[in-house]
């Protein structure tokens, strides 16, 4: 008779081994085990991209451009909504998977 398992060895069981994390962080750019400071870099990278872009950008532009955006949705909405209650679910369908991809 085998002797009984312990918390460690059920424990190492459960762990994923080293070798298939290091070669998924090389697959991704990563280069070996620094694939969290490099994602976290890249994050800082873009969202102060993201905000000297908002600088720059006029106002009233991004004012008019979130109206029409909001505009188009709720017609949308409006839309999905119709062929919800008028007509079948399932005749409905496909008019309704072509609108989600309107916006």
């Amino acid at each position: 008779m085998s002797p009984p398992a312990t918390k460690d060895d059920s424990a190492a069981k459960k762990r994923k081994t080293s070798s298939s994390s290091s070669s998924a962080g090389a697959a991704a750019g990563g280069g070996g085990g620094t694939e969290l400071p490099d994602r976290a870099a890249l994050y800082v990278k873009v969202s102060k991209l993201e905000e000297d872009e908002s600088r720059a950008g006029d106002p009233d532009s991004d004012a008019v451009l979130f109206a029409k955006t909001s505009d188009s949705i709720n017609k949308i909405l409006d839309k999905v909504y119709e062929l919800k209650t008028k007509k079948a679910k399932t005749a409905a369908a496909p008019e309704i998977a072509e609108l989600r991809t309107e916006v």
